[in-house]
């Protein structure tokens, strides 16, 4: 069930709409004046990243001219989508807040906005970058899972489409992979479908000192898992299921799945390696406080972590954690964050 919207959550979105529209009238005004004095509000050239290499953006991306430039745009063509992107958001916005609808008909209703809309009007709907650092490119191509193995990206709706995210780039560098939103009906019947599926061996990536106590099913290690892929692997679908959320939000949806389900719990030694730097690549974009560790490992570091251990050649690992640590530094760039 999804609680009553919060007063804090109503001044948050509310702060939220007063930047855009003050964002959007921006824009408007500066379509008028082109128009008025006969100014250029088409820009054309190279790619975003071919064109500029600064540690930082978000000088480049200050002005409505070079906003539109960077997304190969034109002013217009922005002013359009940014309107679009807003009325569905206020539309939901409305009919959470002024409807008598159930909690969890309400849930549905964001999982689908998040699902059609994302996050953010101009971000890459593949590697879930902003749209001028899109790093769908360097992505390809796709490597094979070891040992008939299947990996399943379990994802809250609040992580869809976050340009933060990583589990987005297993499902765009691994294959089979698919990803699926908690919450979003045909997603929750594959689901469904997968862990009712007498011929599946489904495994979810959990550690097992996370302090979950109302999930109680076995533990099996990376050796045994090992040894069932070698048995079965042949002859059974064996499925690594990995969460992507909160830790809050990460138990919650680990709770509810059915205690057939085994954990895979990953030692420190193998999230760890020796000689692997242990600062997660995800660091740059977290705020954190003086004194917080930064050993919380990121989705892409856990999983392709233990596809290593179950079989994936180091050299395939390597490069898709590259792909993830490169997206990350566009981000961080493209929101100005200094490199700490």
């Amino acid at each position: 069930m999804i609680p009553t919207i919060r007063m804090s959550q109503r001044m948050s979105h509310t702060m939220h709409l007063r930047r855009v529209h003050f964002f959007f009238g921006i824009m408007v005004l500066h379509v008028h004046l082109c128009s008025e004095f006969g100014l250029s509000s088409a820009f054309s050239g190279g790619s975003f990243l071919e064109r500029n290499d600064s540690p930082s953006f978000s000088d480049l991306l200050s002005s409505p001219e070079s906003y539109a430039s960077a997304l190969n745009m034109t002013i217009n063509e922005v002013v359009e989508t940014k309107r679009i992107h807003k009325d569905a958001s206020d539309q939901l916005f409305r009919k959470l807040k002024f409807s008598n609808l159930p909690g969890k008909t309400k849930h549905i209703m964001q999982c689908k906005h998040r699902y059609r809309h994302g996050h953010h009007p101009f971000v890459c709907d593949q590697c879930w970058s902003y749209a001028p650092v899109c790093i769908c490119d360097r992505m390809l191509p796709k490597h094979s899972l070891p040992n008939n193995l299947e990996l399943v990206l379990w994802l809250h709706h609040g992580e869809w489409g976050l340009t933060s995210n990583t589990g987005c780039i297993l499902a765009q560098t691994l294959t089979p992979c698919t990803m699926l939103m908690k919450g979003l009906p045909h997603h929750d019947g594959e689901m469904e479908a997968l862990l009712n599926d007498t011929d599946v061996l489904s495994v979810v990536l959990w550690p097992s000192n996370s302090g979950t106590r109302d999930f109680a099913p076995g533990t099996i290690t990376i050796d045994q898992m090992k040894a069932r892929l070698a048995k079965q692997g042949q002859h059974q679908r064996v499925v690594l299921i990995a969460l992507d959320s909160t830790w809050r939000n990460a138990r919650r949806m680990v709770s509810r799945l059915p205690e057939s389900v085994f954990r895979l719990d990953l030692p420190e030694r193998v999230v760890f390696p020796e000689g692997c730097n242990d600062v997660s690549i995800i660091s740059p974009l977290r705020t954190r406080g003086p004194g917080v560790s930064n050993r919380q490992v990121c989705t892409a570091e856990a999983v392709v972590r233990a596809l290593v251990a179950l079989g994936l050649s180091e050299k395939e690992g390597e490069r898709v954690l590259n792909v993830a640590e490169a997206k990350v530094d566009l981000i961080r760039r493209y929101r100005g964050k200094p490199l700490r």
